[in-house]
Formats: structure tokens, C-alpha cells, sequence
């Protein structure tokens, strides 16, 4: 999660964008070996995007998302929930 007035390093972000293919999958009903298969990829890739270890071209990100019939806007959502900043509540 990023603080005010911090940006997330690249290793952060790959890490935010692989739990958000995670999360997206997870809404979507998938296993990372059905998407992989609808999105002619291996399952260990979508695993290691999952877990933020891999890199993805934009080619590849996007016939993962199609693989689990979503749009880009659809992971950007997620990505976006995801590092949100939580404000504190103020206590009653």
C-alpha cells in the first residue's frame, strides 16, 4: 500500500499487478491452468505474474485478461483497489 507522498518501486507494483490478475481470476472463477490454457500460455507463467516474479509483455497481460473474458479496465479496477491508502477512522 503506498503512503501519502510515496511512489511504489517497480518490484511494488509488479507485486500489486500480480494480485490483482490473482483477484481478477479468483472473481472470475478460474484456475491459473484454465486461464493459461484459454490464453495459450503455460500455468507456471500466470502463477509467476500472479506472484509478481514475472514481467509480462503488454501482449501477454492482455491475452490473460481476455483468458478470463475481462477488460483491461476490469484489472485496473482491482489494481487500483488494491493501493488504495486506507484512511484511518476517527474513533467515536
Amino acid at each position: 500500500m503506498t503512503q501519502p507522498g510515496r511512489r511504489d518501486s517497480p518490484a511494488e507494483r509488479l507485486e500489486r499487478l500480480g494480485a490483482a490478475i490473482r483477484a481478477l481470476r479468483e472473481r472470475r472463477q478460474f484456475t491459473a491452468a484454465e486461464v493459461a490454457d484459454r490464453a495459450g500460455v503455460t500455468a507456471n507463467l500466470v502463477r509467476r505474474m500472479e506472484s509478481g516474479t514475472a514481467n509480462p509483455t503488454v501482449r501477454t497481460l492482455v491475452r490473460v485478461i481476455a483468458g478470463m473474458d475481462a477488460s483491461f479496465a476490469d484489472l485496473a479496477e482491482i489494481y487500483d483497489e488494491l493501493g488504495a491508502v486506507q484512511e484511518p477512522r476517527p474513533e467515536s
